[in-house]
């Protein structure tokens, strides 16, 4: 049985564009996307509630398959958003996939 691991990136909005660049040089075969709001280092000081708006991705694959990507994202994050950005590996214990088989060509 392999292990899978989910990894999730948490980064402002304005980055997605070089992020998904990264992603498809990565070959990642799939992945979440969704709108977040929160704080970190920094507080959107301009705002009642000090959210600012970022995009939080989550990308589930196997424990030896994830090792670059995650290393390649962590980059990424640390380079352009060091302060704003956040980089997690959680391990998941049971999923509905094979993530080592191929995936399916829809051509």
């Amino acid at each position: 049985m392999t292990n899978t691991v989910k990894i999730v990136a948490i980064f402002p909005e304005l980055l997605w564009p070089e992020m998904e660049e990264l992603l498809l040089r990565l070959s990642v075969r799939g992945l979440s996307l969704m709108p977040v709001r929160g704080f970190g280092s920094y507080r959107n000081y301009f705002r009642k509630d000090l959210l600012s708006t970022g995009l939080k991705l989550e990308i589930y694959m196997t424990s030896k398959a994830s090792k670059p990507q995650t290393k390649a994202i962590e980059s990424f994050i640390n380079t352009h958003a060091a302060d704003s950005g956040l980089v997690a590996v959680e391990p998941v214990s049971r999923t509905n996939l094979d993530l080592n088989s191929d995936p399916v060509d829809n051509s």
